[in-house]
Order: C-alpha cells, then sequence, then structure tokens
C-alpha cells in the first residue's frame, strides 16, 4: 500500500524525451502527472524544425540507429516502428582531402597520414574494441592512456585528437575512456539508419509521446518555464511557474540540464551538497546550421571534416537518408554543426552561416548557393564526459529525481538510452512512494 497519499501530481521538468518518458510512464502506472517545458513544443534537443515546402526536420543530428535497442523499443511502443524505413548509409572522414571510411578495414589500409605499423594497429585496435563488452576498467582515465595502450602515439595524434576536438572541444587527456570505447564498441558506423518517409521522426515521435500523455490525463504545461519552489524542509512542496502559477507536488523529476536545475535550487538555499553535485556537470552547446542545396555536397550520409579543420565538425546530408526530403530545389537537405563550450558563443548565427558555407566551398572544391538557411545556437547538447564523470544520484533529495541524458554514463549515451533513463528514474519514484 502507498504510504505517501498526497493526491498531488509529480511534476516533471522540462519535455525533452527523457521527461516524455518519464511522464509517460507514471501515467500509465496510474500517477498524475503535471509536465512543464519552457519551448512551445517539446522534444528539446530532439524537436523539429519546419522547412520550405511543407517539410520538416529535426534541428539536431538524431538518429534511429540499429544498434539502439531502447529507441526501437520506444518506437514500437508508440506504434512507429512499422513507419521506418532502414537504409545503409556510409560515415566518412575528410582527412588532407583523402575519403576514409574508418570503420573500412580496406580504407585504413590506404590512409595515407598514418605509417604502415599504425595502420595494422588501428585495424587491431577497431577489432580489440568490438569485442569489448565490459569497459569498467577504464573508466575514471584518460582517452590519451587508453589509446597509447591499445593503439600508438601517431593514432592518438592524427585521429582520435580531432575527434575528441570536434566533439567536446578538448584535448584527450581530459576525456573519458570508458565513454569513447563504449562509443566505438556500439558500432554505430556498421549498422542500418532509420527514418520515417515524408517526416522528421522525431517530431512523429513526440507527437504521439503528447497524444499518449494526453489520453490518459497528463497536464503539459509548454511555453512555461520553472520560476522557484517552495520547500517545506528539504522536499519541494511547490512548483511556481514564470507566470505564477503554483503546483502543489507529491514529487519532482527534473530533465533539466544540471547547470539550469541549479540554478534554481541555488536561488531557494537548498542543500550545498545538492549544489557541488550539479556543478560537477558540465555542458557543450551548438551551432546548427540547416540548409537546402541545389546540389549534393558529399557522397556519404555522416561526413567528419578532420583535417585540416574547418568551422564545422561534420555535414549530415539527411536527404541522402530520408530521400523524401529532396525537391526539385533542393536536391540536397544539409545540417553542418559545430559544438562549442556552454555560452562561449565566437559568432552571431549569420557570421557562423557565412563561414560555414565558405568552409564547405573549400572542402567540396564547388561554389555553395544555398536555397534556404536556418541556424541557431542549441544550448546542452551533451553534457561533457570527462575523466572521472559520475552519473548523480538518480534521488537527489526526498522527493526530488534527476533523469536526462546527464545520467546515462557509464552506457553509451542516445536518444534511446536518454528515454530508458527517464523510464527507469519513474520506475525508481514509484518504488520509493511504495516503500
Amino acid at each position: 500500500m502507498k504510504t505517501n497519499i498526497s493526491n498531488n501530481p509529480i511534476a516533471i521538468l522540462g519535455g525533452g524525451v527523457s521527461g516524455l518518458a518519464a511522464a509517460l510512464t507514471l501515467l500509465e502506472k496510474g500517477e498524475k502527472v503535471v509536465l512543464i517545458e519552457k519551448n512551445v513544443e517539446v522534444g528539446g534537443s530532439a524537436s523539429s524544425i519546419d522547412i520550405p515546402e511543407k517539410r520538416k526536420i529535426p534541428v539536431c543530428y538524431h538518429q534511429i540507429v540499429g544498434s539502439d535497442i531502447h529507441l526501437l523499443r520506444f518506437l514500437k511502443k508508440l506504434g512507429l516502428f512499422t513507419m521506418v524505413k532502414w537504409k545503409k548509409v556510409n560515415i566518412s572522414s575528410v582527412i588532407n582531402d583523402q575519403y576514409i571510411n574508418l570503420a573500412s578495414p580496406k580504407d585504413i589500409l590506404i590512409l595515407k597520414i598514418l605509417s604502415l605499423s599504425s595502420r595494422l594497429k588501428y585495424l587491431l585496435f577497431g577489432l580489440r574494441c568490438l569485442t569489448t563488452r565490459n569497459w569498467s576498467s577504464w573508466e575514471k582515465k584518460s582517452v590519451t592512456e587508453f589509446i597509447r595502450k591499445w593503439a600508438d602515439e601517431e593514432i592518438l595524434s592524427e585521429i582520435v585528437k580531432p575527434l575528441v576536438s570536434i566533439k567536446f572541444g578538448f584535448s584527450t587527456d581530459q576525456a573519458d575512456a570508458a565513454w569513447l570505447g563504449r562509443r566505438l564498441s556500439h558500432r554505430e558506423g556498421n549498422t542500418p539508419f532509420g527514418y520515417i518517409p515524408n517526416t522528421s521522426w522525431t517530431f512523429e515521435m513526440c507527437q504521439v509521446f503528447v497524444r499518449s500523455i494526453n489520453s490518459l490525463g497528463g497536464v503539459l504545461m509548454v511555453n512555461t518555464s520553472v520560476r522557484s519552489f517552495i520547500r517545506k524542509g528539504k522536499k519541494i512542496d511547490c512548483v511556481i511557474t514564470d507566470r505564477g502559477v503554483r503546483i502543489p507536488v507529491k514529487a519532482v523529476v527534473s530533465t533539466l540540464p544540471p547547470p539550469v536545475l541549479c540554478r534554481l535550487l541555488i536561488k531557494n538555499h537548498f542543500p550545498n551538497d545538492w549544489i557541488l553535485k550539479l556543478e560537477g556537470i558540465k555542458y557543450i552547446s551548438c551551432y546548427s546550421l540547416l540548409a537546402g542545396l541545389p546540389t549534393v555536397p558529399f557522397k556519404d550520409y555522416w561526413t567528419v571534416i578532420l583535417k585540416p579543420r574547418k568551422i564545422f565538425g561534420a555535414c549530415f546530408n539527411i536527404s541522402l537518408l530520408n530521400d523524401t526530403l529532396v525537391t526539385q530545389k533542393d536536391l540536397s537537405i544539409v545540417n553542418l554543426f559545430t559544438n562549442i563550450p556552454l555560452g562561449e558563443y565566437p559568432w552571431s548565427t549569420e557570421e557562423y552561416n557565412k563561414l560555414a558555407i565558405k568552409d564547405l566551398e573549400e572542402v567540396t572544391g564547388h561554389k555553395i548557393r544555398p536555397n534556404w538557411i536556418r541556424s541557431q545556437i542549441i544550448n546542452y547538447v551533451s553534457p561533457i564526459f570527462k575523466v572521472g564523470y559520475k552519473s548523480l544520484p538518480t534521488m537527489l533529495g526526498p522527493n526530488l529525481f534527476l533523469a536526462g541524458v546527464f545520467q546515462t554514463y557509464p552506457k553509451f549515451s542516445s536518444t534511446g538510452e536518454a528515454m530508458a533513463n527517464g523510464e527507469a528514474v519513474a520506475n525508481e519514484l514509484l518504488q520509493s512512494i511504495e516503500d
């Protein structure tokens, strides 16, 4: 029997995929739920944007990867799996004008920047990563140590350092070895990718979440932020929105990035040890440029620009995967992205657009004249997995629970893992109520 007889709802802070999964799980178990999302639509970094000719695409790079078992499970649960079409796509890297698939033994053997001995070591390194299942021994160790132990200095400097810099913007001395190892063993480039024809798959997924939550009596408050909390001891007794609405709550599941939640807790004088835990989680932001082009800049879906470095780290040719987006004008739809430390924005979006298109022209050797551009800075794209990264306690306070991609370490972070974490935290909350 439940010992907590409060009939108040559980508040979910943040309408990204973790929050949506947590809300649906709680509603299915008979709980009342209020989900608060600051944007006009749910989805977070998995939300979508309208582009010309009545099309939608994700605002950032999100893939249906065949090896993401939790994502596939949720797509089945939401009734979307049968709509997914599958395609084998390539991931290539540009290294001094040479296009290389770093997952292809044949390509590695002709990689000019590595000596023959390093190419052979790279092949053995890749095989070892693919066959390793337990990465716990590499937790609290750096990528530098990892590569020097399993490969060599050449591979570290020519391949791994540029990749880590593109992803996080810092050195391999700071990056977590276990995170990289798990990502490499995930075989992301060797599995089919999925899409839903004539639409954005993330949009369709979020819409089904919304309909399911509404049908179960959940309350969605979009275009609404949390202004503060009312405390009763260490418990959150009430959530106050930016519109002054007071919501008495039984419990809170925060999927907000820790820096955002941290500011709220400081404002309401919550314990310092909570603040210190949250302050340890750092984030990267992202410039994301979406464009419709009259040409096809790259032959592969996912092209990483390793050397020489350009303003954008990679180009996703979305229409090479989802060809239903192609029109007479737009022969390709691309996403150029650049990850940067949170709050460090060296360019306006207009400046970024010009620099990114200029660099795209340099890489491809062709003049690029976009039919249209949609660009934005996306905050809190990903937590930074530095050496010694630890997921926070699920239960930060007596009735405050944490969910989100920042809680998925040491697993490989993905859309599916983020949803699975929201679901798991909801179940842990329910268990605490039962206990």
